[in-house]
């Protein structure tokens, strides 16, 4: 893993994409959290509590998510990684506790928790890419509209009744099309995967090619629409460079991800 100062994960070693005993307790809290939500609908078994449960459900949903995704790209046996998990662990277990006040007396405390998580965790991301100028600048406007969506999570807690939920209801839109309308766009990272039986290398122009065909077919699974496929060669091998981190938000591999797609 890092040995030289930086929060990021190192590629290519063997335990590189192992998933920490830190961020698997950092999971247990938002079991927690979803116990909560479903206790929450079972004492309110209506229309207005199925609606009410839906957009804390949003809410937390997206809370793990992007955090899920954030610790993709950290190394978790840092100190100020493990510092980070801890603090939105914390900061976890008292938002989950005030769930089923959240459109009560404890409002304020749910949107004010939500809204410091979202953004502190983004700050902290834009100073783990010091040196990385394109993804900094891509947290850097993560960051931004968070802090737009945070007032609206803000306000929503200093609400009550209809206004309150129309205040997260809006603070949730920024959240999820802000992504959609702003995509990010990260370097992607190649790794080498082995062509697919049936496949060899054509001795004068060295690209793959299917068995006993002249033409020249691309090798590896079929291009998915986030892939950026390329073929390689070089002596006595060939095969498919694909991104082992998708260029775009919201389209990673995941933790059980970085088991296979090293």
């Amino acid at each position: 893993m890092e040995t030289n100062g930086s929060w990021l994960r190192t590629r290519g070693q063997r335990d590189s994409g192992k998933v920490s005993m830190t961020e698997l307790f950092f999971d247990l809290v938002f079991v927690f959290a979803v116990t909560q939500l479903s206790h929450t609908l079972l004492e309110h078994l209506d229309l207005g509590g199925f609606l009410r449960t839906s957009v804390l459900f949003l809410a937390i949903w997206w809370l793990w998510i992007f955090t899920s995704w954030c610790t993709n790209w950290l190394n978790p046996d840092t100190t100020a990684v493990r510092l980070l998990l801890f603090a939105l662990m914390l900061g976890g277990l008292v938002l989950s506790s005030s769930i089923p006040q959240a459109f009560g007396a404890a409002g304020l405390a749910f949107g004010l928790l939500f809204a410091i998580m979202q953004v502190g965790r983004s700050l902290f991301m834009v100073r783990a890419f010091r040196g990385h100028r394109e993804q900094r600048d891509n947290f850097l406007r993560v960051a931004l509209w968070l802090l737009v969506s945070g007032a609206f999570w803000l306000a929503g807690g200093l609400l009550e009744g209809q206004a309150r939920v129309l205040c997260w209801c809006v603070a949730l839109g920024i959240e999820y099309v802000s992504p959609a309308l702003y995509p990010l766009r990260f370097p992607p990272r190649y790794v080498r995967v082995r062509p697919f039986p049936g496949y060899r290398k054509d001795v004068r122009s060295g690209n793959p090619v299917r068995n006993g065909s002249t033409g020249t077919y691309p090798v590896g699974p079929p291009k998915r629409p986030w892939a950026d496929v390329r073929p390689f060669r070089y002596p006595g091998r060939t095969g498919v460079l694909v991104p082992d981190r998708p260029t775009g938000f919201g389209t990673t591999y995941g933790r059980l991800g970085r088991r296979h797609h090293r």
